[in-house]
């Protein structure tokens, strides 16, 4: 109960945060690629773009301190700097 607590408290305070930059739609100059966001005040975008951070996820190296966006690119990192073997899709 107290993480799902704690997690609905965050979403209620992102929620709050992305009602407060004004959302001019999908006529906006500057359009999220994340959401459906759109903004003509590039101060305004990255206010916006600033909320996305923490729903990024880093996958991080075991043997250094490389961490990659995705998991593919962890592979390829590890293939390339340590020598490991790189699963082929």
């Amino acid at each position: 109960m107290i993480i799902h607590q704690e997690r609905r408290q965050k979403l209620m305070e992102e929620i709050r945060e992305l009602k407060e930059l004004q959302d001019e739609g999908r006529s906006a100059r500057l359009q999220c690629p994340q959401c459906v966001f759109g903004t003509n005040c590039p101060k305004t975008f990255v206010q916006h773009a600033k909320t996305h951070e923490k729903d990024k996820r880093y996958y991080c190296c075991e043997e250094c301190n490389f961490m990659a966006v995705t998991e593919n690119e962890l592979e390829c990192h590890r293939g390339i700097a340590h020598g490991a073997a790189v699963k082929c899709p």
